[in-house]
């Protein structure tokens, strides 16, 4: 089902390769060789999502809602909130960042431009966090 739900699509590399993005996962792919690079599911997430790609390196990062249960209390639906960092080369998950709040939230997601931070909002919310290499 992934291609039938494209979200986004971006060509990287002059062209060699094609990222896209649903809502099942992203997937990079080799557009010379026509085979699939590296591909990461998101399992359990809400339909809605803010996403964004590294300038400085093959990074997507994506800001979302993953379904929870439902509270017994008041019988609303419960969230965690994240933003998730994918290493698009090979579609592993490098990091990840809890958000406030425990409702679905629409995120938007930004790279500095030295690629070095993150910026997610929603609404008068705002979180900056620093990307730190692991060795």
């Amino acid at each position: 089902l992934w291609p039938q739900m494209i979200r986004a699509f971006k060509l990287l590399d002059d062209g060699a390769y094609l990222l896209y993005l649903s809502k099942y996962g992203v997937c990079l792919f080799n557009t010379h060789r026509r085979e699939i690079v590296a591909k990461a599911d998101f399992a359990n997430l809400d339909l809605e999502f803010g996403f964004a790609l590294s300038t400085k390196v093959k990074l997507l990062a994506i800001g979302c809602s993953a379904g929870g249960d439902k509270d017994p209390l008041d019988g609303e639906y419960r969230f965690r909130n994240f933003v998730r960092i994918y290493n698009l080369e090979t579609g592993v998950v490098v990091g990840e960042q809890t958000l406030p709040g425990d409702r679905a939230t629409m995120w938007t997601v930004d790279f500095s431009e030295d690629g070095r931070q993150i910026r997610v909002a929603s609404g008068s919310s705002t979180h900056t966090f620093e990307l730190i290499a692991s060795r």
